[in-house]
């Protein structure tokens, strides 16, 4: 018994040797000299390789891959959503067929390379997108009718502006022309509406913040460092605003006083004054910190600061500035707030996914809609055509609610979900005031889109659709206070005394302290939609 057993033990031996040459190589003896310990640490690194392997192969196969994946999807991926019906982009909003997409350009040289942080309309059929890509693209809304099956599908572009035409001036290079609407040429059933490029400059440093008022744009960089441009006059000028990137910018119409706040929650009121030289002088008259992020903030009624902050929402009586403390009506973190209902209500949106309604005057909250959970967060919106409240999310989706009742509408997709990849965020979305039911939505990416919400009152079908959806309130006026207001050490000023008395002199005006017969001359400008090329800058060279 012992011979046997010895001869079997032998054999297995010998053919631990022959399967084993690659381990007696590497640890440099043979097979029956290896600890127990070796031995493990060689399956380990078996087994390691191995699963490097899969996962060279699984992320090889996502490069390669064009269409829909079709692999099982990984709860256990950080911020990945499970697979739902939703994941391909649709043209028209389900449960609410009035709106729909007219036009779509992808990122890139045709848009923007990164997040739109603001879309702004200057009264007519002009746009200007601003993003974080530090570029400032000038837009023409114009109406034509598709005539290639691709513009029928939703799918045409604006092509890129010629090298012939394009000029370092932010608002030259087009025909002022032809910003009128062509809807009355021909059904507006076949009509889309597209953004047509017109022209480009490059700003310093990433584009924050912005605002379009009195015939100028105000643009907060990343430096922290205001730039002002003047369309009436071509005059372009800059103020060093704060340390920290601009967050917002809002300007009192009443005193001129220009109001800015930054990441870290400063908040400033500047009074701007041409000097003699043709220079504007910016002088800082208040400042005060917040302690908060600041994400955006809104003058209301002409005398209350409504601020959205990482920490909830404050407001600020003008008159008070100085003295008063920030008022804190709720303490959860916002993303975005917009005024509604003619400054009556202040919406915002909580980082939960909840939209709370505010009573401006009396700071109290009205109404709350609770998140939905296919639905994160909703980063920005905007009220169209007085009957809807069109919402911006995280995850490349729009909903919809009907106001004033406040009833969730719908919500889609905007971009196709194709890859187990976060999607691109919605980040801006803004109204036409030129068009009614017009808007434009910006993306993380750099993309644009314009989509049009048909209202019940001009369009028989949509009204037929969203039967008992409600009936539409008409809106009431707010009565503003015609006490003076005090904006930090300003002089008070009455509404009914802003024009001054005292003569203008004869120097460069921006127009950021208009006078009534400016104002004037503004309105007939901006109807006749006359452009002033600026002056060369090398900054603002492409």
């Amino acid at each position: 018994m012992g011979k046997k057993k010895g001869k079997n033990k032998q054999k297995k031996q010998q053919g631990g040797n022959q399967n084993g040459s690659n381990s007696m190589q590497i640890c440099g003896g043979s097979q029956n000299q290896l600890p127990s310990a070796v031995k493990k640490n060689l399956n380990a690194q078996k087994k390691e390789q191995k699963k490097k392997n899969k996962k060279d192969l699984k992320k090889q196969a996502k490069n390669n891959q064009c269409g829909g994946n079709k692999n099982k999807n990984k709860s256990n991926v950080p911020g990945f959503a499970l697979k739902t019906s939703g994941e391909r982009a649709v043209f028209v909003a389900p449960d609410d067929r009035g709106i729909e997409r007219h036009w779509a350009v992808n990122a890139g040289n045709d848009a923007h390379d990164a997040d739109i942080s603001e879309i702004l309309c200057d009264g007519t059929n002009v746009v200007y997108t601003l993003s974080r890509d530090k570029k400032i693209i000038h837009w023409l809304l114009e109406e034509k009718e598709p005539t290639l099956i691709a513009d029928h599908l939703n799918l045409f572009g604006a092509p890129p502006a010629s090298d012939n035409t394009a000029t370092n001036s932010l608002f030259g290079g087009f025909n002022p022309t032809s910003t009128s609407s062509s809807s009355s040429a021909s059904s507006s059933n076949v009509k889309k509406f597209h953004l047509k490029k017109q022209n480009a400059i490059e700003m310093p440093y990433p584009v924050w913040s912005a605002l379009f008022s009195v015939g100028c744009l105000f643009v907060g960089l990343g430096n922290g460092t205001v730039k002002v441009f003047s369309k009436n006059s071509g005059d372009q000028f800059e103020f060093e605003a704060h340390t920290k990137r601009v967050s917002c910018i809002r300007r009192h119409e009443q005193t001129g006083i220009v109001i800015t706040t930054d990441h870290g929650g400063a908040l400033k009121c500047w009074k701007l004054q041409p000097q003699p030289d043709g220079k504007v002088q910016a002088d800082c008259v208040f400042e005060t910190e917040l302690n908060a992020e600041v994400k955006t903030f809104h003058i209301l009624q002409g005398c209350w600061l409504y601020i959205a902050t990482a920490k909830g929402l404050f407001r600020l009586p003008l008159a008070q500035l100085e003295t008063a403390k920030p008022e804190k009506l709720n303490s959860e973190g916002l993303n975005t707030l917009s005024p509604w209902n003619n400054e009556q209500y202040v919406i915002c949106t909580t980082r939960a996914g909840e939209v709370q309604i505010f009573e401006v005057a009396t700071g109290a909250k009205k109404h709350t809609v609770e998140a939905v959970g296919n639905m994160k967060n909703i980063l920005t919106l905007d009220e169209v055509a007085g009957e809807r409240v069109v919402c911006g999310h995280q995850d490349g989706k729009l909903s919809s609610f009907a106001v004033p009742n406040w009833q969730r509408q719908s919500g889609w997709r905007i971009i196709d979900k194709l890859q187990q990849s976060p999607v691109a965020n919605v980040t801006c979305v803004r109204k036409i005031p030129s068009a009614p039911g017009v808007f434009v939505v910006g993306l993380q990416t750099g993309a644009l889109q314009v989509w049009k919400y048909a209202s019940a009152a001009t369009n028989n079908a949509a009204a037929v659709q969203q039967a008992g959806m409600g009936a539409v309130v008409q809106q009431q006026q707010v009565q503003i206070p015609a006490q003076p207001v005090v904006v930090g050490a300003v002089q008070p000023v009455a509404p009914q005394q802003v024009a001054p008395q005292a003569p203008v002199p004869a120097i460069p005006n921006v127009g950021l302290v208009p006078t009534q017969q400016q104002q004037q001359l503004l309105q007939q400008q901006l109807q006749q939609a006359a452009q002033v090329p600026l002056p060369d800058d090398d900054d603002d060279d492409l």
